[in-house]
């Protein structure tokens, strides 16, 4: 009885399966244990955000007692510009949030301030013309009410500089 439980054993022993780890971090199979054995899912700290292609100007998450913006573009352009004071003077008279974080898409620049394409285009008409363009005008008296905004803003206003940031980018920052 024994041999044939310890043949029944040696015939099961084929079935089981060893997986074979190296020991040593300098073996080609070795498996770190405080590795996450899998990958994280791309944009996985950007999921949250309201909208999933990830392709707004401005992407906002609202957590319990915090809004979080997120600039995702490196210039600011008028539409970016009055996205973000819009989404940024709605947080301020939303009563159930408490303060309000900016940051921008990483990785990549905060942000290098007004959109250099739009100021060389407003330089080369006031040139040809004497005068700016009203697109020129709005972008730059946007710009400056979003300054005053983030000057004059009523609740704290944590900014995250994970990036490079340059003339209106770098003002946004420390005018908080």
């Amino acid at each position: 009885r024994a041999h044939f439980f310890r043949r029944k054993l040696i015939h099961l022993s084929p079935l089981a399966r060893h997986i074979r780890t190296g020991f040593f971090p300098d073996d080609h199979d070795f498996i770190n244990p405080e590795d996450p054995l899998l990958s994280e899912p791309l944009n996985a700290r950007w999921r949250n955000m309201d909208d999933p292609t990830l392709q707004n100007r401005v992407l906002e998450r609202s957590n319990v007692g915090m809004g979080m913006l997120v600039i995702n573009r490196a210039s600011l352009d008028l539409p970016c510009v009055n996205e973000l004071y819009k989404r940024l003077r709605n947080l301020e008279v939303n009563s159930l949030k408490r303060f309000v974080g900016l940051a921008a898409m990483e990785p990549g620049p905060f942000s290098i301030g007004l959109d250099p394409k739009e100021l060389l285009l407003a330089a080369v008409y006031a040139q040809k013309r004497g005068k700016l363009s009203r697109f020129s005008k709005a972008l730059l008296w946007n710009s400056q009410e979003l300054a005053y905004l983030v000057a004059d803003y009523r609740k704290p206003l944590v900014c995250h500089l994970g990036g490079v940031a340059q003339d209106a980018g770098a003002a946004l920052v420390c005018l908080a």
